[in-house]
């Protein structure tokens, strides 16, 4: 953490960078990764205080609501997006997420089902919809979505752990244990 915050420090005076939204989204996006949802929500904030239209900074500050479990905070920034464009499929994102936080895992899958209509590359959506199918004991749907998501997320390990969990869940654990 200390050297990512070196790094950042020495880009931006190098470059004078400093309080520019993309840096900070990518600084955002590298805290979330690192499983720091607390810091990684300030810089997104940041970013988004700057300049709202920079995507990163968006899907950083509305996973980061999820993870800390700010149904409150998610509901305010999905319907803040929903107003600004309800034709961008980040918007009915948020909305699916703020739906999965509460449990309310039907919603969840018609607005993660919208978001990924809208915009297919959307690799969050199809997590976000794997995670509401499974809620939905749909194993089958849950599957295909998260195997959608590995196609878009590559390198990721995310859509791999989510399919054996899903595998898990099913009590598949032979095929669990190859996923």
């Amino acid at each position: 953490d200390q050297d990512l915050h070196s790094k950042f420090k020495l880009l931006e005076g190098k470059h004078a960078l400093s309080g520019n939204a993309e840096v900070l989204a990518t600084q955002a996006g590298c805290h979330y990764h690192l499983h720091d949802a607390r810091r990684a929500l300030v810089l997104a904030k940041q970013a988004w205080a700057i300049d709202p239209i920079v995507p990163t900074c968006t899907l950083v500050q509305v996973c980061a609501l999820v993870e800390l479990r700010l149904s409150n905070e998610l509901f305010l920034l999905a319907h803040q997006l929903v107003d600004r464009d309800p034709n961008k499929a980040m918007a009915w994102f948020a909305v699916g997420c703020y739906y999965l936080l509460v449990r309310k895992y039907e919603l969840a899958q018609q607005y993660f089902h919208k978001a990924t209509t809208m915009d297919g590359a959307l690799a969050a959506g199809w997590m976000g919809r794997g995670h509401a199918f499974a809620a939905l004991d749909e194993s089958d749907q849950a599957m295909a979505a998260y195997r959608t998501a590995m196609r878009l997320f590559p390198g990721s390990h995310l859509p791999f752990l989510c399919t054996g969990m899903e595998y898990l869940r099913t009590n598949n654990f032979q095929v669990s244990l190859h996923s």
